[in-house]
C-alpha cells in the first residue's frame, strides 16, 4: 500500500527489493566492489539485488496528488506564519 502510494505521489516507477535489509545489501555491495570481488559497483548490484516487485504510478492518482500539492504550496506561508506568531 505505501509503496503505491508513493508511486503515485511521485508519478514515478517505485520497485520493492526481494530483501529484507536494503541497507545490509548496500553496505556489502560498496564492501565487495571496494575488495575486488566485483570489477565496480555497478557489477555488484547487477549480481546481488533482485526485484521483488514494481510498482507504477496511476495517472489519474498523480494528478490528484499534484493539484493538492499546488494548493499547499499556496496556504502554507499563511500556516508558517501563524505558527511562527504563536511561537511554535
Amino acid at each position: 500500500m505505501w509503496l503505491q502510494l508513493k508511486a503515485d505521489m511521485m508519478g514515478r516507477k517505485i520497485v520493492s527489493l526481494n530483501a529484507s535489509e536494503a541497507g545490509t545489501v548496500g553496505v556489502a555491495i560498496l564492501a565487495a566492489a571496494a575488495g575486488g570481488i566485483f570489477k565496480s559497483i555497478d557489477e555488484a548490484v547487477s549480481r546481488l539485488v533482485t526485484v521483488k516487485r514494481e510498482y507504477r504510478p496511476d495517472d489519474k492518482r498523480t494528478l490528484a496528488y499534484a493539484e493538492k500539492f499546488q494548493t499547499y504550496k499556496k496556504i502554507y506561508p499563511a500556516f508558517k506564519s501563524i505558527s511562527a506568531s504563536r511561537g511554535a
